[in-house]
């Protein structure tokens, strides 16, 4: 079961692109088991500025970075960001 707000603006998006409910869910997940698949097939995050970064502090701490979801901005952009 969908939650109501996300059934009503998938219903409207779907009657805006001109296809069934059904359809639009299937192209949604097929969307994202796309995106899912190709971040498991080994995406080069080489010359990802974020990912260069957080490895360039990691090494600076001696220490496994585990809050970096929650506390990004401090470790972008310094402590009171």
């Amino acid at each position: 079961m969908l939650p109501e707000g996300i059934k009503r603006k998938s219903l409207e998006e779907a009657r805006q692109q001109g296809v069934s409910f059904g359809e639009f869910v299937r192209r949604a997940l097929e969307q994202s088991l796309l995106r899912t698949n190709a971040g498991k097939q080994g995406f080069d995050r080489s010359d990802d500025p974020l990912f260069q970064g957080m490895r360039h502090l990691a090494s600076q701490t001696q220490s496994r970075i585990t809050d970096a979801s929650a506390n990004h901005d401090e470790y972008l952009y310094g402590k009171g960001a």
